[in-house]
C-alpha cells in the first residue's frame, strides 16, 4: 500500500469528532443496527469508511473498506506488531484516504474502543 502525502499541513486540518456513544448501549445486535442507521441518517452526504486490524498467528494486517467507491485498502504489518497497532494503522489509513479527496464528509467506523480512546 502506498502512503498518501497530505497537501494540508497537520495543524491546519480539522480535528475529527469521535463519537463513542454506541459503546454505552446494550450490545443487542438489533438495537445496535438501529442506532447505526440513526448515525448514518444524520449525515446522508457522508461517505462511510470501515476499519479493522487483525492478528492471526504470525500475520498482522490492517484494512479499510469504502463500500461507496468499492475500494479496499490493505496493509501487512511486521509479525511483531500488536492488534492495537493494527487497529491504529487502519484508522491512520482511513484518515489518510480522506485527506486529498474532494468530498469533505466522512464517517469512519472502527471496532477498537482502545484505539479510538488513544487518539
Amino acid at each position: 500500500m502506498r502512503e498518501i502525502e497530505a497537501e494540508v499541513a497537520p495543524w491546519a486540518r480539522k480535528t475529527p469528532e469521535i463519537d463513542l456513544s454506541i459503546n454505552e448501549i446494550d450490545k443487542n445486535p438489533n438495537l445496535c443496527k438501529i442506532i447505526y442507521h440513526e448515525i448514518i441518517d444524520k449525515s446522508p452526504k457522508s461517505i462511510a469508511i470501515y476499519t479493522d486490524g487483525s492478528k492471526m498467528g504470525n500475520s498482522t494486517s490492517s484494512a479499510v473498506v469504502i463500500p461507496t467507491t468499492k475500494e479496499t485498502l490493505f496493509q501487512h504489518l511486521p509479525t511483531y506488531a500488536s492488534i492495537f497497532t493494527a487497529e491504529l494503522t487502519a484508522l491512520k489509513m482511513a484518515l489518510n484516504y480522506t485527506i486529498n479527496k474532494t468530498n469533505k464528509e466522512y464517517m469512519i467506523f472502527a471496532d477498537s474502543l482502545s484505539s479510538l480512546m488513544a487518539i
